[in-house]
């Protein structure tokens, strides 16, 4: 994902719709800093260089700005993920390209994993449960997609379900978060990053998952190293 630009100081004009997008970029870091209970809509404003009524006029208050930001993490996830697939050679190998930026990104800007678990959080809130909802519908939409296009191109096994293939993905996601937020084995994992997905891309292409194997992806053929089922 984009860097999130700083929000113009107060004396800026800016368009409205431009006010509007510098005012979910800066809410990130204070919603990061201080959870969506703790932050107030005063030190949302003064985040955005704004005042507290000016804020009004963009959102509707805390809640409708924590939502909005939900959806728009969501929203440019899924527009990093179609460049990184319209860069790779094939849907198997966007998979796996798409794991590897995530736990890049997790590593180098912990504030939307902060965020994304927040809105976990607070999904006793019907609006706030609605919006985390949609945006991983949109996650286990585009990975089926990317499965779907695997299966068609011959990549993986046939009568795979491609929804579950997709939470599995995902949740493989939803650990990366949890290692890169609380410092967990990050070094392990950063230079074992493929073999956390080894027992899943061993499955998608019918391959015996060999104990101690090296996973790999040799330059130009992007493959496991697994030793195929008989």
């Amino acid at each position: 994902m984009r860097p999130l630009k700083k929000a113009k100081k107060k004396n800026n004009r800016l368009p409205a719709n431009e006010r509007r997008e510098a005012i979910i970029h800066s809410s990130l870091r204070a919603f990061a800093r201080k959870n969506y209970m703790r932050v107030t809509t005063r030190e949302l404003a003064q985040e955005a260089g704004l005042s507290e009524p000016a804020l009004y006029k963009y959102f509707d208050g805390k809640r409708d700005l924590f939502i909005t930001l939900i959806e728009y993490i969501g929203a440019r996830m899924i527009e990093r993920w179609r460049e990184i697939a319209a860069e790779s050679p094939d849907p198997l190998t966007a998979l796996r390209d798409i794991g590897v930026h995530h736990f890049q990104r997790v590593l180098h800007d912990r504030d939307y994993t902060r965020v994304m678990f927040q809105a976990i959080s607070e999904v006793s809130d019907p609006e706030i449960q609605s919006a985390v909802e949609r945006v991983y519908s949109s996650f286990v939409q585009y990975i089926s997609g990317l499965v779907r296009r695997a299966s068609r191109e011959g990549q993986i096994v046939t009568g795979i379900d491609v929804r579950m293939v997709a939470w599995h993905f995902l949740s493989l996601g939803f650990t990366l978060n949890l290692i890169g937020l609380l410092g967990l084995d990050r070094d392990f994992v950063a230079t074992n990053l493929d073999g956390w997905g080894m027992p899943l891309f061993a499955y998608l292409k019918g391959e015996k998952l060999v104990p101690g194997a090296v996973p790999s992806w040799p330059k130009g053929e992007k493959q496991w190293e697994h030793q195929q089922s008989k």
